[in-house]
C-alpha cells in the first residue's frame, strides 16, 4: 500500500488536504488503536509516517519519484 492509499487520498492532494486526511485518521483510530501499555499500532505507525513522507515537499518528490519508477517496471 502507498502513502496516498494510506491516508485516502488522491495523489496530486494539496497540503492542506494531506494535513485534513492525516488529523481525520489519527483521530479515528488514535483512542482504539493504543493498548493499555501504551504502545500504537502499525496502522496508527504507517498513517504517521505518510503524513510526514507526503508533507515535506522535498520528501514527497522523491517518493512520487518512485512510485512512477515502480509503476513502470
Amino acid at each position: 500500500m502507498n502513502y496516498y492509499e494510506i491516508l485516502e487520498i488522491p495523489q496530486n492532494a494539496s497540503n492542506s488536504e494531506i494535513e485534513h486526511a492525516y488529523k481525520k485518521l489519527t483521530r479515528l483510530i488514535y483512542n482504539d488503536e493504543v493498548d493499555k501499555r501504551g504502545k500504537v499500532s502499525d496502522y496508527y505507525i504507517s498513517i504517521r509516517d505518510a503524513y510526514i513522507f507526503l508533507s515535506d515537499p522535498v520528501k514527497r518528490a522523491k517518493y512520487d519519484l518512485e512510485l512512477e519508477h515502480s509503476w513502470k517496471k
